[in-house]
């Protein structure tokens, strides 16, 4: 890959930009080896072969890798926030930078690295998250000591679904204002092993894999790698309509249609029966001012007969409603119900 060595560095300005900055500043003022020096050059090395190492990147034009401490980082500071007491069930945010590659072997393919969480001070809520503008200087501040760019934009829909929200203030709206360069790309994580990965093509939100990889483990024959996003019905990098608003709400919409559902075989029967009887009763007292008394006794007995005789199944029948609704709602509550 072009980044790995100073000699074929050519192919991207920013990732030439940062080797160049690594490379000339190889040892810190103490003599000691820059840390970012050591891990530009794992990973040079790990990712040398990428393409037999990982063959499932083959042909892609753009691969997002995570490394494991990085989202480590990024879950374990997601669910502080959201089990503290002044932020309880709040979303979390922050960026993770890395680096941006070009393949060595394939140059129309790019790759980014994420190697560093940091977390954003913003406003927080059980339903948005800020990434603030002091948190914007501290990323670019830390970037630039560091050598790395901003190549993800993370956040968390703490035990809820994973989704990227439109509208103003929106994570769609942060994507395409803040995170749109082609080196970039936005990452959802709802704390329960779904993450989606969304990426923008000029005006256009589609879906990317994120990988997840374990540099420790890892080495120029062997990539320690899995798919970490969850795949979905449509192909990656198409257009998509964005998922449902959550998947509470359509568990709650199908309780309140489990629920009608139940409510009709006793709404039914109830109005069949009262007006059966009204309309006996009705009859009888056309047939009183018709002045024909035998219609008139006919008509009277048969609608308290009626009633009498409907009276006891309506009971049974409310005794069997309640039966067979408690049986629903515990069906549905322990997930068995189809």
């Amino acid at each position: 890959m072009n980044i790995g060595e100073i000699k074929t560095i050519e192919a991207n300005t920013i990732s030439n930009d940062l080797a160049e900055k690594i490379y000339q500043n190889k040892y810190l003022p103490n003599n000691n080896i820059n840390p970012d020096f050591v891990l530009l050059e794992k990973l040079c090395d790990v990712f040398s072969d990428r393409e037999t190492l990982h063959s499932k990147t083959v042909g892609k034009k753009f691969t997002c890798y995570i490394e494991k401490k990085a989202y480590d980082s990024f879950v374990r500071f997601a669910n502080d926030v959201y089990y503290c007491p002044e932020t309880k069930e709040h979303e979390a945010t922050g960026i993770i930078a890395g680096y941006y590659f070009k393949d060595k072997k394939n140059p129309e393919s790019e790759f980014i690295i994420g190697t560093n969480f940091l977390s954003a001070t913003g406003l927080t809520s059980k339903f948005a998250c800020e990434i603030s503008y002091e948190d914007d200087i501290s990323f670019s501040n830390y970037c630039d000591e560091h050598k790395k760019t901003q190549v993800i934009f993370i956040h968390s829909h703490p035990y809820f679904e994973a989704f990227f929200s439109c509208g103003n203030r929106s994570d769609c709206s942060t994507l395409k204002t803040k995170y749109s360069a082609k080196h970039q790309i936005g990452v959802v994580d709802n704390l329960m092993n779904t993450v989606l990965g969304f990426k923008m093509y000029g005006n256009d939100m589609c879906e990317e894999d994120v990988y997840l990889f374990d540099l420790d483990k890892s080495s120029s024959t062997h990539l320690e790698c899995k798919l970490l996003s969850s795949k979905r019905t449509f192909k990656n990098t198409s257009l998509h309509p964005l998922p449902p608003y959550g998947a509470k709400k359509n568990k709650e919409k199908q309780k309140k249609e489990v629920t009608s559902k139940a409510d009709n075989p006793k709404k039914v029967k109830t109005h069949i029966a009262y007006i059966t009887m009204f309309s006996l009763f009705f009859c009888g007292i056309v047939a009183f001012f018709l002045n024909n008394q035998i219609l008139f006794a006919l008509f009277l007995l048969g609608g308290m007969a009626f009633l009498f005789v409907n009276h006891i199944k309506l009971s049974n029948l409310e005794n069997r409603f309640d039966e067979f609704s408690k049986d629903i709602r515990q069906k549905f509550d322990s997930n068995t119900l189809f």
